[in-house]
């Protein structure tokens, strides 16, 4: 066997056993023999090699490689490239050099913090690898948060984790099958094994492809219902398209719609159909139908499976959500979220009108059966239709004569009379001065507390109810008989609690961060708030927003101020302010101290493209911010408009950068392309923006005048993988929310699952963390699709997920 063989099998060996973690001692040293090229060309280290020191240190000695020809005479002239392979250091000399007359070429090395840091010597063909130790190497753990509600985590009931179990359906066996929204799969659990599994759809990944198992994609799986095959048809919401789960093999098929947000003005194909966020579906046994009800065109649709024909029975796309009984399309919803049937009616949950309306499949007459008159949208208890109330009915579902409700808002589980509207409360308790109670607690119906249930589908015997709790992330069992016990079957109920941030907080779908006056500032995508973590304290306390999670748009002071999925942040120290973005589509800042919320940019909900001052600008789901503290100016990740603009924030005028059309182009202002740009770092004039969907970092040079040039920097456009070296040859997959500490560039590689880290003078890219597989270092595993960073001097990360539910830490 030829050495160069040993050295590259050895390699292969420590890279399957090592792969992404930032410790593997007592290997080191071995890798630094000469590898043969086709040629007869070897490269051997003959210096510098197996050094250790501090993480941010360089190595004392310089790395030196030495090229010989077949006859074992050096080599000059020829060209030696250098490459970071593990450990997340970097280069301070140019990654490319000659060899001198020895044959001898070096490079000088920052230790990064891995404890293992390698580095390879490619001459054209024949390679060898150097190691270094890092003393003291950094830890990945948990910052703040306890490890519990929003995440994502197949095994026994207890320990697994829902992102959000919103949608649920019962199927013939008992089995339960769960749409984990945030998670974008099919998931079930078993009531006999107490096991949960995920079934199709990979954990964060919203897209529409078929395939089997993890191989295919969903978008916020919200609908879920059976055929008469036994198949499951999921809505894959949206996305606008629905598809079939194959229980046997677990093989997704889409079949129904276009994926075009819209309506059709006449019956037709289901191939050809346009959708507009299908939210819930059911199959009707004796038609042969699934009713689609669309929460986007406020309609009541159904796919005939014996023609394949797509036909409206109820409501009118093309108009404004409102509340009407009427016939067919004359009759109106607003935001419907629910729909079922027994042998004579379909019944809708009409969130938006906070009733529950009938609607008779072959007159198309649509009648109020509860949550009407002068009690609407309040919390009743009522004899009739009339006199009872709902707050916000999401799900609804029919079992034992009667049609069960999940109120939402109001944390309870209704029964709603099919004769009389007569509406009662079977779990969950009362508000109580008005104010909601919610919580976690199993029990008696009347003692027990849910926290935002949504899913809600019967036992195949009728005696009892699953529930899918959206705030509480599990899925909850109610009993059908007095006193309507309540247990929790899947996960562990959680409600967002402040306290000290390791033993007692628990976060809702932490996601933008922003470090300000000795505070972690963090936005809640799912709480709907602004919290503070004290790095002196410790103590982790909401400053802004509802303590209930439900979302809203009112500005106010902290206890007032409501928040819809807030996401981009950034700091502003001398203001005392985070600016915050989400959902509703404006710009807002947020006192740190006192958590007063004001709007400076954009309109409520208003999802469009329009430069202007304050509310005349429109944005399309900002993904980050950068201040220029010193000129006033924000400068804006407008992701969904493929454009980088700037605020100004002394006149709140909206101005464009950079950027038009999706697409990927360098050059100048308007002539440039991005495709869902969603992060941004300053520096001097320059900006760096995370590409997301052409999968690069680019440069913006400010010209301060309102513009600037765009350059390609790291990345090679729309190729996803994870590849580390020179920027202009490494590779990213979906490179989110960037960060800068001096001349380092970090990046939260999404579906890389790896932090990774741009040395800007070198030009060279290292991952820090992570990698293929999400594999990570003790104590902690690498989270799924980290996206949002922050870095404190010194270089320490702090970071959040996609899919995980507490505050990540990586440094010394």
């Amino acid at each position: 066997m030829k050495r160069g063989h040993r050295s590259y099998r050895v390699r292969m060996a420590l890279a399957v056993s090592c792969a992404g973690l930032l410790s593997c001692a007592g290997i080191l040293g071995i890798d630094d023999l000469p590898e043969q090229s086709g040629s007869g060309t070897t490269v051997t280290f003959v210096s510098g090699t197996a050094q250790s020191g501090e993480v941010g240190k360089e190595l004392a000695q310089p790395l030196v490689a030495e090229v010989h020809d077949a006859n074992g005479a050096p080599v000059s002239g020829r060209s030696v490239t250098f490459t970071a392979t593990a450990g997340g250091g970097y280069f301070l000399s140019e990654v490319t050099a000659l060899t001198d007359p020895q044959g001898r070429a070096q490079t000088r090395w920052v230790l990064g913090p891995g404890q293992r840091n390698e580095i390879t010597a490619d001459a054209e063909g024949a390679k060898a690898t150097a190691t270094a130790t890092a003393t003291h190497p950094w830890q990945l753990g948990i910052f703040a948060g306890r490890p519990v509600g929003r995440m994502f985590r197949d095994g026994s009931a207890e320990d697994a984790r829902f992102g959000d179990p919103s949608a649920l359906a019962v199927g013939a066996d008992g089995k339960v099958y769960i749409g984990d929204i945030l998670g974008d799969t099919i998931r079930r659990f078993d009531p006999a094994t107490k096991q949960v599994t995920t079934l199709a759809g990979l954990p964060g990944v919203g897209a529409t492809q078929n395939g089997v198992g993890s191989a295919a994609r969903f978008v916020s799986p919200y609908g879920l219902t059976f055929d008469g095959s036994g198949r499951l048809i999921v809505a894959s919401t949206y996305a606008n398209k629905i598809a079939r789960v194959d229980l046997g093999n677990n093989e997704v098929t889409y079949f129904a719609g276009t994926g075009v947000a819209g309506t059709n003005a006449s019956d037709t194909d289901v191939s050809r159909a346009n959708f507009n966020v299908p939210y819930a579906l059911d199959w009707d046994a004796k038609r042969n139908v699934v009713y689609v009800l669309e929460n986007g065109n406020h309609d009541i649709r159904e796919i005939d499976l014996t023609t394949s024909r797509v036909t409206t029975l109820a409501g009118n796309a093309g108009a404004p959500p409102e509340f009407r009984d009427d016939v067919g399309t004359a009759a109106r919803f607003n935001y419907p979220m629910g729909i079922t049937h027994d042998d004579q009616k379909i019944y809708i949950s009409d969130r938006g009108n906070c009733r529950i309306r009938v609607l008779d499949h072959d007159s198309r007459t649509v009648t109020t059966l509860a949550g009407g008159g002068s009690v609407a949208c309040t919390y009743v208890d009522g004899a009739d239709g009339v006199t009872s109330g709902l707050v916000a009915p999401a799900n609804i579902t029919y079992a034992g004569g009667a049609l069960y409700v999940t109120d939402r808002d109001a944390h309870s589980i209704r029964r709603v009379d099919i004769a009389t509207g007569a509406v009662t409360t079977i779990a969950g308790s009362p508000p109580s001065a008005g104010a909601p109670k919610f919580g976690a607690k199993d029990g008696p119906g009347a003692e027990a507390l849910f926290f935002r249930p949504h899913g809600i589908a019967p036992t195949p015997d009728g005696n009892a109810l699953y529930v899918g709790e959206s705030g509480g992330t599990d899925v909850r069992r109610v009993e059908l008989k007095p006193p309507y016990n309540v247990t929790t079957v899947a996960a562990t109920a959680v409600v967002p609690t402040d306290g000290d941030a390791r033993t007692e907080a628990i976060f809702s779908s932490p996601r933008g961060i922003a470090l300000i006056g000795g505070k972690l500032v963090i936005g809640e995508d799912q709480g709907n708030d602004i919290r503070a973590l004290a790095l002196a304290t410790n103590r982790v306390q909401r400053i802004a927003g509802r303590a209930d999670e439900n979302f809203g748009t009112r500005d106010g002071a902290g206890n007032v101020a409501e928040f819809a999925f807030p996401v981009a942040m950034a700091a502003d120290e001398a203001e005392g302010v985070v600016y915050v973005s989400g959902g509703d589509q404006r710009i807002r800042k947020v006192k740190v101290d006192t958590g007063d919320t004001t709007s400076i940019a954009g309109k409520e909900w208003e999802r469009s493209f329009a430069d202007g001052v304050g509310i005349a600008a429109r944005f399309t789901d900002i993904g980050a911010f950068a201040l220029d503290a010193k000129a006033r100016k924000l400068y804006i990740a407008d992701a969904g408009n493929h454009r980088v603009r700037v605020l100004d924030l002394a006149t709140r005028a909206v101005t464009t950068v950079a950027g038009s059309v999706a697409g990927h182009r360098d050059g100048p202002g308007a002539d440039a392309r991005f495709s869902l740009p969603r992060g941004l770092a300053l520096k001097d004039n320059v900006l760096y923006v995370s590409d997301t969907g052409n999968h690069v970092i680019r440069r913006i040079e400010l010209d301060g005048k309102g513009s600037g040039t765009v350059s390609t920097f790291a990345g090679v456009p729309t190729k996803a993988a994870t590849i580390d070296g020179r920027a202009a040859e490494a590779q990213f997959q979906a490179p989110w929310s960037i960060a800068l500490d001096g001349d380092l560039l970090y990046v939260a590689d999404v579906f890389s699952n790896a932090l990774r880290r741009i040395h800007i003078p070198s030009a060279t890219v290292s991952t820090l963390v992570g990698g293929p597989g999400g594999i990570g270092p003790s104590p902690a595993t690498m989270p799924q699709k980290p996206a949002f960073l922050q870095v404190r001097p010194g270089g320490e990360v702090l970071f959040t997920s996609e899919v995980e539910n507490v505050v990540f830490r990586l440094g010394p």
